[in-house]
């Protein structure tokens, strides 16, 4: 009998310490996924057959693609960018500091090592740039109504920090699968339109195109070494916020973050060997890639006094960060060109793992606010662009940042 009860004794200890383990949790994430695809034989869809196919399965996760003709981006657009709305220095966007760095939950936490290691690999393996540096982190945002028309301005953010190793283990492993079965985006990060609420690193990003004297547009060609879409197009300047570099420094101890700190530095780094002045910055709008999740600002940079041929003999401070650049006069017919041309060698060459659409989308958000009035007829011109197969119809397994 004294057998019987040591061992029962032994059998409720035990439960009592799984109980309130954290074992607990991933036991009941994992039961339902295996009775399903193991007893009932229902295979259940992951979001790693990118993007899910089923309309109900498209519809509860929220991952409609913006479209604009026949080109879908994988960007979920919250405010601006309807070629009117326009965010100048130094009223059109303000932030405000709130709470503490972010807090992971308990699974996110236990796997932020195993994640961070996965992307080290990744980095290593390209000769890429991985460094734990502090980042500006969007937590929510509002905007006011201004004017007559009720026009969404001004842009207001509220922010925190994060690090690049946060970065690495929430949206850039977002589809990696966590001890309960699921994947991040699955279990915390299904809605895109979540911010307040994400458990998300979720950088502020600045994205722009730059715009000379004489009016020719620009993009970039990233330096393979970079950290996030190496080797293919870019916005001109693309960059995180650096909440040491790009804050109000005469503005107190608790100094806001201006954004239009952010892409003066970047223009200095990526592109110029001196920084544009501010008002030269401005911002149509905030969105959000729906592959990784990455929340970011766009808008353009239009120098005025400097013209192309002085900009191509510009030595920027960062140049390893890019490649070269590319231009083009900022008219319908020489963008549509372009991006027709980008477009055709994508599918021709398979060309699928780069950020080269986040590119395109800049040249035609600075198209639609250079000819506002024509944006019907852009859009049918782009509703004729030629594929020779289906590659990039299934909206790409892995474009996006």
């Amino acid at each position: 009998m004294s057998n019987w009860v040591s061992f029962l004794s032994g059998v409720l200890v035990a439960f009592i310490l799984w109980f309130f383990s954290s074992q607990k949790e991933e036991f009941l994430e994992r039961f339902p996924f295996w009775f399903r695809t193991t007893i009932l034989r229902q295979h259940t869809l992951r979001l790693r057959e990118w993007p899910p196919q089923d309309p109900e399965v498209i519809k509860r996760f929220r991952l409609a693609p913006l479209r604009i003709g026949d080109l879908k981006f994988l960007i979920r657009v919250f405010i601006g960018g309807d070629g009117h709305t326009r965010y100048t220095y130094p009223d059109g966007i303000k932030s405000k500091w709130i709470g503490d760095d972010l807090i992971l939950p308990g699974d996110m936490q236990r796997f932020k090592s195993k994640f961070v290691d996965l992307r080290r690999k990744e980095a290593e393996a390209r000769g890429a740039v991985f460094l734990n540096r502090r980042h500006v982190r969007i937590d929510d945002y509002e905007i006011g109504l201004h004017g007559l028309e009720e026009s969404p301005w001004p842009l207001k953010l509220a922010i925190s920090e994060t690090d690049y190793f946060t970065i690495q283990a929430t949206n850039a492993s977002i589809d990696e699968v966590l001890p309960g079965g699921r994947t991040i985006r699955e279990k915390y990060a299904a809605d895109p339109n979540e911010l307040i609420s994400s458990v998300l690193a979720n950088p502020i990003a600045v994205n722009l195109s730059v715009v000379t004297a004489d009016n020719k547009i620009y993009v970039s060609l990233r330096g393979r070494k970079t950290a996030v879409n190496p080797g293919g197009f870019a916005p001109a300047v693309s960059g995180t916020g650096d909440p040491l570099k790009d804050c109000e420094q005469d503005a107190g101890s608790n100094s806001p973050y201006n954004p239009f700190l952010t892409a003066q530095r970047e223009t200095s780094e990526e592109i110029l060997s001196f920084k544009p002045q501010l008002q030269e910055i401005t911002f149509f709008g905030l969105a959000r890639t729906l592959r990784y999740q990455y929340p970011f600002l766009f808008g353009e940079v239009r120098l005025k006094g400097l013209t192309s041929k002085e900009l191509e003999s510009q030595f920027p401070v960062g140049e390893w960060e890019s490649e070269g650049l590319v231009s083009m006069p900022l008219e319908v017919d020489h963008v549509i060109t372009f991006t027709k041309d980008v477009y055709k060698e994508f599918d021709e060459k398979k060309i699928l793992g780069t950020g080269t659409y986040a590119a395109i989308f800049m040249l035609l958000q600075s198209l639609h606010y250079e000819y506002p009035d024509d944006w019907e007829e852009i859009i049918r011109l782009l509703s004729k662009v030629q594929k020779k197969s289906r590659v990039h119809m299934r909206e790409s397994r892995s474009w996006g940042q």
